[in-house]
């Protein structure tokens, strides 16, 4: 039944059409969106507004926006064309949810949040990254979606993931979990159900955690520092002190047991050297980024994208916008479309992709997937860290505006509008003297970024409401 009421069709087959034992399939498709689709996605984003020097800032914040919303399934997310990748992955899934989380648009990050919490592993089974990546990712969009019957529908998953943690941190015996990853729109493989090692007995305090097929102890103990430590947060938010004194305690005893070690003076014995940089490349934790939280050094020089992302970010906290322009000019530089700001990655050698229907779309080069969603994530990420970001290593939890503003650009005015921040939004005027802000939501203190001067005038005008949240049932 339809808006003008009911209606029926009548099929006729031709009578020298059809043959004693032919059989006929009808299939009757609604190409609309589904309605629960609708509610989920049906508003477009409210885009960051820029009047800055270079256009290209605005053109690739908005084109990863896109990019990752076209990529969508359902709930899911996917590491790369959705054509190639039938099921969701943990880490990439992470980083996703994460940046749609701050590009502002709460339901969209609270539908992915719903599949993230609910699942622990990805497409290639128990991987000892997946519960601090995934706590981190949770934990941050929650303080965008800022609901409070969120928060108590999250607060179980937020401790459960703490738990593998933990029981990494403190294990005897190899812990092998069984995992079950649905597909529910590919109808050829289905759900499958395994079995896969989570990690090996601890070492000297440290977790020894499988990544793929690597064991690389810098990055499953930084990325699970970080999962604690947010754990930890979003525990003392609810009132849940006492498991948040637990995790604190495992994350300082974990740190502890990191600089002990020094691993990175040596090499780890239970991960070769290109194993172990390639799971560092992923470690890009904007407000932590893992490896650089624990140690203070960059990373190595790596030719990927995703590392030249991870370096950018870590050079942005320690107020070096002039290397983070350097790592943007490149990357843009060398775009797999160019004018699209689309990546490729190298295609992954596991049986988890899909069947050779990838093709169908006429990618010539067999080798790579694109666009890579990952890449687009960590650079979203990156770009709305330039703008304005919270940082949560400082009293009051200050916002820190135009961190990623060169110098050579403070001589004319610039005005950014619409960038998000935890309960509300940011909106920053510069006439190349003064900064004038608009902050919407809890009132935070404003540092400006490294690039402007120390005499540079601060006003600030404050409106202390936030965007209602929409009705749900969890």
């Amino acid at each position: 039944m339809g808006k003008s009421g009911w209606g029926y069709a009548r099929l006729v087959l031709r009578a020298n059409a059809a043959k004693e034992g032919d059989e006929y399939r009808l299939v009757l498709s609604d190409l609309r969106i589904p309605i629960q689709m609708q509610r989920w996605y049906r508003n477009s984003f409210e885009r960051v507004s820029l009047a800055l020097p270079d256009p290209r800032v605005q053109a690739s914040m908005e084109a990863q926006a896109n990019h990752l919303m076209m990529g969508l399934v359902g709930r899911e997310t996917r590491p790369g064309d959705p054509m190639f990748f039938y099921r969701a992955w943990q880490r990439q899934g992470s980083y996703i949810t994460a940046a749609l989380a701050r590009a502002g648009e709460p339901n969209v990050s609270w539908v992915l949040s719903q599949y993230l919490a609910t699942h622990d592993f990805g497409g290639a089974g128990p991987e000892a990254d997946a519960p601090g990546l995934a706590i981190w990712a949770l934990t941050v969009s929650a303080a965008y979606i800022a609901d409070r019957d969120h928060d108590r529908w999250l607060w179980p998953h937020i401790r459960r993931k703490a738990q593998r943690i933990e029981d990494m941190l403190t294990t005897r015996v190899p812990i092998v979990e069984s995992f079950a990853v649905p597909s529910p729109y590919d109808l050829q493989h289905g759900q499958q159900i395994t079995t896969g090692v989570l990690a090996k007995p601890a070492h000297d305090g440290l977790i020894v955690g499988r990544v793929g097929n690597e064991w690389p102890s810098l990055y499953v103990n930084a990325v699970s520092y970080r999962g604690l430590m947010a754990a930890a947060r979003f525990a003392e938010r609810l009132g849940k002190h006492r498991d948040a004194a637990r995790w604190r305690d495992h994350a300082d005893a974990l740190q502890e047991s990191w600089q002990r070690s020094d691993l990175l003076g040596r090499s780890n014995a239970t991960a070769s050297a290109d194993g172990l940089q390639s799971s560092i490349d992923s470690v890009s934790l904007p407000g932590a980024w893992g490896l650089p939280l624990l140690t203070g050094r960059p990373m190595r020089d790596d030719p990927t994208v995703s590392a030249q992302l991870t370096h950018a970010h870590w050079a942005l906290r320690v107020g070096r916008p002039d290397v983070v322009w350097s790592v943007l000019q490149e990357i843009w530089d060398r775009q797999a479309s160019p004018g699209l700001y689309t990546w490729d990655a190298p295609r992954p050698v596991t049986a988890d992709i899909a069947d050779g229907w990838q093709y169908v779309r006429g990618w010539h080069n067999r080798t790579v997937v694109s666009p890579d969603y990952e890449t687009a994530a960590l650079l979203l990420l990156l770009q709305q860290d330039m703008l304005a970001y919270v940082d949560d290593t400082t009293e009051g939890h200050a916002v820190v505006i135009g961190a990623g503003i060169p110098k050579a650009w403070l001589a004319q005015p610039m005005a950014v509008s619409g960038v998000a921040i935890p309960g509300g939004s940011i909106d920053w005027q510069w006439d190349g003297h003064q900064m004038r802000v608009t902050l919407r939501g809890p009132a935070k203190p404003i540092h400006l970024g490294a690039a402007f001067p120390h005499s540079a005038k601060i006003s600030v005008a404050h409106e202390n409401r936030t965007a209602a949240s929409p009705s749900r049932t969890f």
